[in-house]
Order: structure tokens, then C-alpha cells, then sequence
């Protein structure tokens, strides 16, 4: 989960990375092409949460399951479907 921002005169809006993060990651195993993303506008509070935090990478080592967290934050599952326009999941 990123932040997006849409900016004055432009058509379309970019996404904020973080170097040395999880979209590094991310863009290493796609080099050259297109990465799937969804924008989930008012997500529950568990997932805003876990969005604007940092998992420290000594307390949390290797992959997080962020989703999983957020749900267990907000003491309910987060509800996930596949995207209508790119091979992706959204949050419901």
C-alpha cells in the first residue's frame, strides 16, 4: 500500500515509493514491464492503518502479511475481490 497523489494540470496520478522498501522489491521482478495496481478509496481502518505504518524489518524479518495484520488490528477480516482491469486483488 502506497500513497497516491494526483496532481493540478495532469491527467493521471503517480504513486509515491519509498526506496530500500517492499516496491524495490517490486520493481525488480518486473523490470520492463507494467505492474497491475488498484486505488481503494476509503479502505478499512485496519488496512489506513497498516498503509501509513512501517514495519520495522528487525522486529518483522522477511515478507509481512500486511492484509493479515490490518485484520487483526481491526478484529475482522480485511475482504478482498480480483479486479475488474488488472490482473490484481482490491480490498472489497
Amino acid at each position: 500500500m502506497y500513497r497516491m497523489a494526483f496532481r493540478e494540470g495532469q491527467r493521471y496520478a503517480s504513486i509515491n515509493e519509498v526506496l530500500g522498501g517492499a516496491g524495490d522489491v517490486l520493481c525488480a521482478c518486473r523490470k520492463g514491464k507494467k505492474i497491475p495496481c488498484t486505488v481503494n478509496c476509503g479502505p478499512p481502518v485496519g488496512a489506513e492503518l497498516m498503509a501509513v505504518g512501517t514495519l520495522n524489518p528487525v522486529i518483522f524479518p522477511g515478507q509481512t502479511d500486511k492484509i493479515g495484520m490490518a485484520g487483526a488490528l481491526q478484529g475482522s477480516a480485511i475482504d478482498l475481490v480480483r479486479a475488474k482491469t488488472v490482473d490484481a486483488y482490491a480490498i472489497a
